[in-house]
Order: C-alpha cells, then structure tokens, then sequence
C-alpha cells in the first residue's frame, strides 16, 4: 500500500495574522472534557492559563542521581518504593541535551480534566507525588496500572510553550512497575532526544547572508522539527482505539523529502522545499504553522525577531538552496 500525497507545491491564501486571530478563537469555543480525550482531537489544546506554575512540586531537592530514569527506583516495587514519584522529568534546552532549563514548568491533565503543574530545579529536574488516574476506556482498566494512564503534557519555559503530540500510556511491566518518567524516552540514546522546551537560537549564531542549509538551517529543523516531522512511520496506535499521524505527510529531515518502506507499507513524504517560498518567504507554511500565535499542533517555536526565524527567513529569501 503507497500513501499518495499531493505532489503540488502548497499556496497560502491566509495571512499569519488572520490565521493567528482563527486560532485563538477557535481554540476558546472548545469544551475539553473526557469526550475528546484522543490525541487527534486535542492536538490544538493550549495549555490551561491561571495555575500557579510548581503547585504541585514534589518534596525533597532532587539533588541525586541527575537526568536518571527517576521512575526506576521511585515505584511501588521499586528500591525507593518509600518514596513514590508518579511523574518526574529532565528538561533541557535542546533536543542535545547539554543544557538543563531551570523553571521549565511541566503541564499535566488526565482524562477527568485534572491538571498537575511542576517546575525543574536547578538541575532541570522536576517531580510529583500526585496520584494520578487512568482512562476506564483502556481494558483492563485498573487505576493502579500506570499501562491505563493516558495525560496531555505541555512544557512552558522561557515565554515558549512545547506541547506533547501523543498521549501515551505509560511504560511499566504489566502494572508491577507503575512509574512515569519522561527520561524512559526523553535520553541522548533515544530517537526523541532530549525532553526540551526553549525559544533559543539552535545555533550560537547565523551569517548575515550565504547561509547554508547543511551547516546552519538543518541544525534548526533537527531540533525544532525532528521530533515529529521525520522519515517513514508517524501514527501513534494507542489504547481507547486512539490513533493519530502526528508527521502530516512531511519529513523535515530531508531537503526534497523520503520514500521509506515500514513492512508492506511505503511512506512518501515531502521535505523542507515543499514548505518554502522563496518569491515571498513571509507567507511560507513554515512560518504560517510555527510563529506565537499559529495554529500547529506542535506548537509554536519563535517570533519574526528571533534568531532561527531570520535565518530561516534569510536562507529562503537567497533561493532555499540545498547547499
């Protein structure tokens, strides 16, 4: 079976400002309840405005065993089963992983619309004894299983906001192990890299022209893309029939785009080129889908004066070369 795209270069009618303004009322009109608890209906979720960030912080300074799977001695049958973290993380500023973001704040709901807020330390490290709860929809359901857990996530730090694409059940051996460490995933080994949220520059700093897509444009779409926009398979197949593509067809991998064959099904998806215009580099989808304020459910990554958005810009506006 070949997904078939459409081949044809795609034309924005829609100015970033209208779209902005669509975006913040379309996402006031919705109800966010346990009806449209999928990944697919809440990829447009902005997180909750009005908790007091850190709320919900975890006792103890955190101070040991520093970007560790915290999960795996801090459970029920855990070495440190005295002490129970049912969700705990470390965020950096980047997909690398070199550099922690203290005060990233870490956004938590469960399917009852519950929602947790933790902060990182010093260290980046953030953690919570809250209970937390499962989705009856997953069976067999037991609350204690951490495998019926399912939650939307966002992390805020910096003034930008990462939202979680997928709202995974969590890893655990068949309920004996409940635990919800974001660094099962989220490590330098791992295809998803680092657990980050950070509006920096990817780059210490870009030319003024002549930029090259090699040196200075794929760095930026590794980091800011890479986590969903990548070669062959994106569909998250989840309990409760819950089921999402969070790749939209595109590889932003690759210059010109991949066809990657996963069993007897062949991916076809466009690249980078697909998604400039460098006869009018401001209404490029690039920056339609990822400027503050756009509708994209991987959020928002920079403004016109940051620093990736004018090297972006700049490499567009000199042709979009493969170079």
């Amino acid at each position: 079976m070949r997904r078939k795209l459409l081949q044809s270069r795609v034309i924005i009618i829609t100015t970033l400002v209208t779209l902005s303004i669509a975006s913040a009322v379309w996402c006031a009109t919705v109800v966010w309840d346990s009806s449209n608890f999928s990944m697919d209906e809440r990829k447009w979720q902005a997180p909750p405005e009005g908790l007091v960030p850190g709320a919900d912080n975890g006792t103890g300074d955190g101070s040991h065993h520093p970007t560790d799977d915290c999960g795996i001695c801090h459970a029920f049958n855990g070495v440190a089963s005295s002490k129970i973290l049912t969700l705990s993380a470390t965020i950096y500023d980047s997909r690398a992983a070199r550099k922690p973001v203290p005060g990233a704040e870490v956004i938590y709901q469960d399917v009852e619309g519950t929602y947790y807020t933790m902060t990182a330390n010093d260290l980046g490290i953030m953690w919570t004894e809250k209970p937390m709860y499962g989705d009856s929809r997953i069976w067999p359901y037991d609350s204690d299983d951490s495998q019926t857990w399912r939650y939307k996530t966002w992390v805020r730090a910096k003034g930008g906001v990462r939202p979680m694409m997928t709202m995974p059940q969590v890893g655990g051996a068949g309920g004996m192990i409940p635990r919800m460490s974001c660094n099962m995933h989220h490590v330098l080994s791992g295809t998803l890299g680092g657990l980050w949220a950070s509006p920096d520059s990817t780059l210490r700093s870009y030319p003024e022209q002549g930029l090259s897509y090699q040196k200075h444009i794929f760095p930026i779409l590794r980091s800011k893309c890479g986590p969903c926009h990548i070669p062959g398979k994106t569909v998250a197949e989840r309990g409760a029939g819950d089921i999402f593509d969070y790749g939209a067809d595109l590889d932003l991998l690759t210059y010109a785009g991949s066809s990657i064959a996963v069993g007897n099904t062949v991916y076809d998806k466009l690249g980078i080129e697909s998604i400039v215009n460098p006869a009018n580099p401001d209404v490029s989808l690039l920056f339609a889908k990822t400027v503050y304020g756009s509708l994209h459910g991987g959020g928002s990554f920079w403004d016109m004066s940051d620093p990736d958005y004018r090297a972006l810009r700049q490499w567009i506006a000199e042709g979009a070369s493969d170079n």
